[in-house]
């Protein structure tokens, strides 16, 4: 009977300190837990906020109701005059469509992936040998079409189909070329022709974004379409009714007269929304993941404290005995939480501010330490943790104290 007695307190020693090791073990296992839940958090909120920064960015022209028609009347067999004539025909055609607001023609649409560039200067001064503008072809009512403001001057219209040479720059232009003056009035000599020609300035637009969501609009030259018609071009046609049967009704008008080339009506926004497929695909996989994160996380932080609880039914019993009320009973548990996450949070966030820089590249509008973000991965954590104590904290409140120490 002593040998077992003596032996037994010091078993129960061993026991104690192998609990004690194998809580703080999980306790530190559920802290990386939390931590790894932070750089997946961190980095999701990183390329959401992207995302809605590109989505609210304002380009310069209102692409919602507008659409798109490619052409390609070379392929048709039309060249020079002709080519001329039939697309000034197709675009009137397009206007008296109904339901068609406005149409106009260009050589190309924002964000379809083309660009022509000239090299230009004011007149008097050397042309430069390199492009050092972009230039786009449009034809009358662009601007309106588009909804790119005009600031000054006019837009383009028929009197623009002969001599003389017009252009409309943007404010880009006419910032880099005519500080402090207006540009109206004024004449350029560009490398549109050969020799190089002179245009007068006859409007000046709003800067819009032509190459790429993520790059500051260029200084841009607006010429006459019909001055300088390129063959392969785009209808652009603002709807007032319905886009899909606006959509098969210029289907149908224009297709005839296309018999090699099936046409192609699409919404400009799908063409914006095109430019955005890598941003849209880093925010769904990072979201997904910092979701993953926050509820593998929680279900850790979950186990452990349940965990815990059992463990201490006998001391939560003493505790409530000797007169603890339940609220205080349920704040031993929520500090136990709050103490896990903070020490997750204390390792991850040092990593985040580390890791977080190597994508800024990838980043529009924020920097990759931007304080919101990683104050809404910490709140977000400290709520899960929270929510994750909830039902041990209740299970810990409802502990019988009789029933415990008869238990025990």
């Amino acid at each position: 009977f002593q040998t077992t007695a003596i032996g037994r307190p010091g078993t129960l020693k061993q026991d104690t300190r192998t609990t004690h090791s194998h809580s703080r073990l999980l306790s530190s296992l559920v802290s990386a837990q939390v931590a790894l839940s932070l750089l997946l958090l961190v980095g999701a909120g990183l390329f959401v906020r992207t995302l809605e920064n590109l989505l609210r960015l304002d380009p310069g022209f209102q692409r919602e109701g507008v659409l798109v028609v490619d052409l390609d009347g070379q392929r048709e067999g039309y060249k020079d005059a002709r080519l001329t004539a039939f697309y000034s025909d197709l675009l009137d055609r397009a206007r008296r469509v109904p339901g068609v607001a406005s149409a106009s023609i260009s050589s190309h649409t924002p964000l379809s992936g083309w660009t022509w560039t000239e090299a230009v200067a004011p007149k008097g001064q050397p042309v430069p040998p390199q492009d050092n503008a972009v230039f786009i072809a449009a034809g009358p009512n662009h601007f309106a079409t588009m909804r790119t403001p005009l600031l000054a001057g006019r837009e383009f219209d028929d009197r623009d189909r002969g001599s003389p040479n017009v252009a409309i720059v943007n404010q880009a232009f006419a910032a880099s070329h005519f500080p402090g003056r207006s540009p109206l009035g004024q004449y350029v000599t560009a490398t549109v022709t050969k020799p190089p020609s002179d245009l007068q300035i006859v409007g000046v637009v709003k800067d819009s974004i032509g190459e790429s969501l993520r790059t500051a609009p260029r200084p841009t030259v607006y010429v006459s379409y019909f001055q300088r018609a390129s063959g392969t071009d785009s209808l652009e046609i603002r709807a007032a009714g319905s886009i899909s049967q606006i959509v098969a009704a210029i289907h149908k008008e224009l297709q005839p007269s296309f018999p090699k080339t099936p046409i192609d009506v699409r919404p400009l926004t799908a063409q914006v929304e095109q430019t955005l497929v890598e941003e849209r695909l880093m925010a769904k996989l990072a979201g997904g993941f910092g979701g993953l994160g926050l509820m593998l996380a929680s279900v850790g932080l979950y186990g452990l404290l349940a965990y815990s609880v059992v463990r201490r039914t006998k001391e939560i019993g003493v505790r409530m005995a000797l007169g603890a009320q339940r609220g205080a009973v349920v704040w031993m548990v929520a500090k136990r939480a709050l103490a896990l996450v903070i020490a997750g949070i204390a390792a991850g966030l040092p990593l985040a501010w580390l890791l977080s820089r190597k994508v800024q590249s990838m980043l529009f509008g924020l920097t990759a330490t931007d304080a919101g973000v990683m104050a809404a991965a910490v709140v977000s954590l400290m709520g899960a943790g929270l929510v994750a104590a909830y039902v041990p904290a209740r299970r810990a409140a409802r502990v019988d104290p009789m029933t415990a120490l008869r238990h025990e």
